[in-house]
């Protein structure tokens, strides 16, 4: 997978070179300076993920800026080859190009690393009981502590969540993005949190020691549910939280059976809410009687294009409210980001306030 990626950044940067740099106006001195400095662009996601945590905090945003660069000259430069097929070069075009693209890059790194805004959303479903009393659910997901994003984010996030005053607070995987032995202590923050916290794993708690991380969050007195359910209460009406775990790297043949495990032995009348990290689920999730799901994983697509590969590798659940067959699925943005590529246009990070209200 490294080497598959290093080597499309790679044609990516070959692309660009000779299709967009070579007909710039520019003179050629600043055209060298451009490609040796959007040279390390091909190594960002492979150098992050092999030695991210070793890595000071500009050189992680100096390749994400270089690989994000890379991505938007990609897409550019297509777009300039089409035009040149119809029209003549036009050399100042070009040029303009290249400075969005550069400028584009660092305002979606600078969006990428805001405090994340607070989305309120009111799900309404008539399948609820008829005394059900409006719930209020705080979403959190992909807060990516660990790298780039430090205990002192954490505290922010937590003091936004606990001013929020919610019913419940329920986490959907990625909250770290290193080892316990390293982050251990200061993912303790979560024990002030002040209302019941229920949470499942993602794919990065995968990469970084799962079995230690759900014993860790389970010692803070956070529930870790693992293809398990709780029945909880709601001012007197209770209601069913799932939590699905398909590892780090979910496989379609699993959800079937991994959904109906994580909901034997459940009263099949009480409301279904699952917490599940991938949203691609939700079509099986419908099968199982879930009412609502809350997933995150896909950042919100983050920025085109690489919105457009999320949507097409997660059925077009990318980002918001869906409703289907009676059910809803939300899909967070997530409070943080992945340091490989934190790049936002056309998303935010968020803290979800979900209202689950009666019809």
């Amino acid at each position: 997978m490294l080497l598959f990626i290093t080597a499309f950044m790679g044609l990516v940067y070959v692309y660009t070179g000779f299709r967009c740099l070579h007909f710039m106006a520019s003179p050629m001195w600043m055209k060298i300076i451009l490609g040796i400095l959007l040279l390390p662009g091909i190594f960002d996601i492979t150098a992050v993920l092999v030695w991210g945590a070793k890595m000071p905090l500009w050189v992680l945003h100096l390749l994400s800026w270089t690989g994000l660069t890379l991505i938007y000259l990609g897409m550019a430069t297509f777009l300039l080859d089409v035009i040149r097929w119809i029209y003549h070069p036009i050399p100042w075009l070009t040029d303009g190009v290249v400075l969005v693209a550069i400028i584009l890059a660092g305002l979606a790194i600078y969006h990428a690393k805001q405090l994340p805004v607070v989305h309120e959303i009111t799900v309404r479903s008539s399948r609820l009981p008829e005394n059900w009393q409006a719930l209020k659910i705080v979403h959190l997901t992909d807060l990516h502590i660990g790298q780039g994003f430090d205990k002192g984010r954490l505290d922010k996030i937590i003091q936004q969540t606990n001013a929020l005053k919610p019913d419940v607070i329920f986490i959907t995987g990625d909250s770290i993005d290193q080892r316990v032995r390293t982050l251990g202590q200061e993912m303790k923050a979560l024990t002030q949190l002040k209302a019941p916290v229920y949470m499942v794993l993602g794919n990065h708690e995968y990469y970084h020691g799962p079995e230690e991380w759900r014993q860790t969050f389970q010692k803070m007195g956070i529930p870790v549910l693992t293809n398990q359910a709780v029945i909880l209460d709601n001012q007197g009406q209770k209601y069913v939280v799932g939590g699905a775990d398909f590892g780090g790297w979910l496989k379609e043949e699993q959800v079937p059976n991994g959904l109906k495990k994580t909901f034997t032995g459940t009263d099949d009348t009480l409301p279904r809410l699952l917490l599940v990290h991938y949203p691609v689920v939700f079509d099986e999730a419908i099968k199982q009687n879930v009412l609502l799901q809350l997933s995150g994983h896909t950042h919100g697509g983050m920025t085109p294009p690489i919105s457009w590969a999320t949507a097409l590798f997660n059925k077009g659940y990318v980002r918001g409210l869906y409703h289907k067959a009676g059910a809803h699925l939300y899909v967070s943005d997530g409070a943080g980001l992945w340091t490989g590529m934190p790049a936002r246009l056309g998303s935010s990070n968020e803290i979800a306030v979900i209202h689950w209200v009666k019809e």
